[in-house]
C-alpha cells in the first residue's frame, strides 16, 4: 500500500487516535507488518506517536486527541472555560477528566493533564465535532469540577465564568450529584454574589464545618455563617 493511500484511509476512518490493532483491522495486515510500517511513518513524520502504541495524524485537533486516549473522558476546568469563551487565556495545558489515573502527556506544544474522578462523577459532558469526535464538559459541570478541585482551576476563574450567566438548575443538580459538601458551599456562596439564592436547594445538605472558599490561599478571613465558608479571597459583594 502506498503511503498516500494509507493516510487517506486513516483520515476517512475518522479515528482521532489509533492503535496498531486498529490499523491491522483497517488494512488487513499482520501485527508485525503494522508495527514496522507505523514506525517508518513516524520517523518520516507522516503520523505522530502520542505515547506507546497510540498514534494520530499530525493535524488532528488537540481536543480530539486529548479526549480519545481514555474512555470516558472530557475536557473541563480552565480549558473548558476557553472553549465556552469564558476566559481569554489560551491554554497550553489541556485538562481532561477521566475515570483512570494517568500521567500527563507532552504532545506537540501541549501538556495533556488527566484528572481522575469517581466513575459516578464523570458526567455532564457533550459530544462535539471538528471533523473528529471530542468531548467537552458543559459550562455548568466545568464550573462544578473547578470548585470541587480548585487546584486545577482557580476559584477566581470560576467566579468569572459564573458571572457571565449559567443554568442554575444544572449547577444545583451537578452539585448535589457530586456529593461534595464543600463544593455546594462554594457554589451557593458564589451564586449568591450574583444575586442568585439557591439556599433552599443546598443548605440542607451542608455540615457545620467551616471550609475555605479557596483552599490554595491562607485559611483566614471573614466567616460566612450561611454557607459555612471562610472567605479567604477578595470578593465583590456588590456584583
Amino acid at each position: 500500500m502506498r503511503d498516500i493511500e494509507f493516510l487517506e484511509l486513516v483520515r476517512d476512518s475518522k479515528l482521532p487516535v489509533f492503535t496498531p490493532l486498529d490499523i491491522s483491522r483497517l488494512i488487513k495486515k499482520s501485527s508485525g507488518y503494522v508495527y514496522t510500517y507505523l514506525n517508518r511513518l513516524t520517523k518520516r513524520k507522516l503520523i505522530a506517536r502520542i505515547e506507546h502504541g497510540k498514534y494520530s495524524l499530525p493535524d488532528t485537533p488537540i481536543e480530539s486527541v486529548a479526549t480519545n486516549l481514555i474512555y470516558p473522558s472530557y475536557i473541563s476546568f480552565l480549558t473548558a472555560f476557553y472553549y465556552h469563551k469564558k476566559t481569554t487565556q489560551i491554554p497550553r495545558e489541556i485538562s481532561v477528566v477521566t475515570v483512570r489515573s494517568k500521567k500527563a502527556i507532552e504532545y506537540r506544544d501541549y501538556k495533556i493533564k488527566f484528572v481522575k474522578f469517581k466513575p459516578e462523577n464523570v458526567m455532564g459532558y457533550e459530544k462535539m465535532k471538528n471533523g473528529y469526535t471530542w468531548y467537552l464538559g458543559t459550562l455548568e459541570k466545568s464550573i462544578i469540577d473547578s470548585l470541587y478541585l480548585p487546584a486545577n482551576c482557580s476559584v477566581a476563574d470560576s467566579m468569572i465564568a459564573i458571572g457571565d450567566g449559567v443554568n442554575t438548575d444544572k449547577m444545583i443538580n451537578y452539585c448535589i450529584s457530586m456529593s461534595s459538601k464543600v463544593t455546594m458551599k462554594r457554589v451557593g456562596f458564589l451564586l449568591e454574589l450574583y444575586g442568585i439564592d439557591v439556599s433552599d436547594s443546598l443548605v440542607r445538605h451542608l455540615n457545620n464545618k467551616y471550609d475555605p472558599l479557596d483552599p490554595l490561599l491562607p485559611v483566614k478571613g471573614e466567616k460566612n455563617r450561611k454557607w459555612h465558608l471562610i472567605v479567604n479571597m477578595e470578593v465583590n459583594y456588590a456584583l
